[in-house]
């Protein structure tokens, strides 16, 4: 379903996309993209980023932790930041180019 996302692996995709559109019932809303990378699903005993287990920060240090991994994974630098209260959207897809893998697109709330 968000086969398409593997679009913006390419640096001048996202040049040329840079926001996403994501309505819900409730609201409309824009979100400016932040980070695009790579990751997989992990087993159950293996010690890694799981970017899917992220819902809410609870607190500054756990919010800039989850930042600081994406930033390393990421395939390029939007010079988009975030700041611990912004609305985070992440966007997730398979990724066959590594076992179990996710192409994830992550982007922040506008104004």
């Amino acid at each position: 379903m968000f086969a398409p996302l593997a679009e913006y692996k390419d640096y001048e995709f996202y040049q040329t996309h840079p926001t996403i559109c994501f309505d819900t019932m409730q609201e409309r809303g824009e979100y400016e993209i932040v980070a695009v990378f790579q990751s997989r699903v992990a087993y159950v005993d293996e010690v890694t980023f799981r970017y899917y287990n992220f819902i809410q920060a609870d607190t500054q240090k756990e919010f800039d932790s989850f930042i600081s991994a994406v930033e390393q994974l990421a395939y390029y630098d939007t010079g988009k930041e975030v700041e611990y209260g912004d609305c985070l959207l992440t966007l997730s897809t398979c990724d066959r180019e590594i076992t179990d893998g996710r192409l994830v697109v992550l982007a922040r709330k506008c104004d």
